[in-house]
Order: structure tokens, then C-alpha cells, then sequence
């Protein structure tokens, strides 16, 4: 399990990638597949804020900080957001999970909720040890 999509615009941590430098990276197609993943993600910490919207200034994208997991990663609510409207590139191993429809099942959906502490503390950028495995596939 590890943390994607953390931009130093949206976290103030100035060792993170740009999101500027990171958009229309993804083609229409990828769009679609990384988007569906990342909306079929479980929403751990739900957000009502909005997040500053880094590609229009004065603009927010919604969802905010808010935590959402996958079966192998975690991420900031607003990632799915940018990846739709930005086309924010995502790494390697996050386009061949949406590719190959990898999707979360019930089982993996309760123990991520079990592991709320050590996803946020990962989320936030520090080294976890998860208690045991997710459920396989």
C-alpha cells in the first residue's frame, strides 16, 4: 500500500512533484480507466472542504484532503478530480491496476476501514506497517 497524487500545491510539501508539470499527461482513454478506479476507491475520510484549485486561480476543486483507498493505494479525494479535468499523470503501476479492472471487494472495502490510522499517517507521508493483508482478490 502507498500514497499517490500528493502534489506540493495541494500538501505545502515542496520535495512532491508539481501537479502543473503533471497535467495532460493521460490520454482519453487512460482518463476514463484511471477515473473509474479511483472513483471505485473506498472513501475513508470523507471532505467537505475544497481544495485550491492549482490551474485556476481563485477556483477549488471539490473533495478536498479527504482520504480514499484502494486495494494497493491511497489517495487524497481530489485526485480523482484533476485526473479528469487536468489529465494529471498518474505512475505506471496505478494505469495498470485501472487497466487490468482491478476493483475492490466488500472484505477489502471493511479492513480498509480497520486501517484508517495507519492510511492516514501513510497519506500524510509517513513509513507504516499495515496489520496484516487486505483480502485477496
Amino acid at each position: 500500500m502507498r500514497a499517490i497524487g500528493l502534489f506540493r500545491e495541494l500538501t505545502n510539501k515542496a520535495e512532491a512533484p508539481s501537479v502543473l508539470d503533471s497535467a495532460d499527461r493521460l490520454g482519453p482513454e487512460q482518463v476514463a480507466l484511471v477515473a473509474s478506479y479511483l472513483a471505485d476507491g473506498e472513501a475513508l475520510l470523507d471532505s467537505m472542504e475544497a481544495s485550491p484549485n492549482p490551474f485556476v486561480p481563485g477556483a477549488s476543486i471539490p473533495g478536498g484532503s479527504g482520504m480514499v483507498a484502494t486495494s494497493r493505494f491511497v489517495f487524497r479525494q481530489d485526485l480523482r478530480v484533476l485526473v479528469e479535468r487536468y489529465r494529471v499523470a498518474v505512475d505506471d503501476d496505478v494505469l495498470a491496476a485501472a487497466t487490468s479492472g482491478e476493483r475492490l471487494l466488500p472484505e477489502q472495502r471493511a479492513e480498509l476501514h480497520r486501517q484508517i490510522p495507519a492510511l492516514f499517517k501513510l497519506l500524510q507521508g509517513g513509513a507504516v506497517k499495515l496489520r496484516g493483508e487486505l483480502p485477496a482478490q
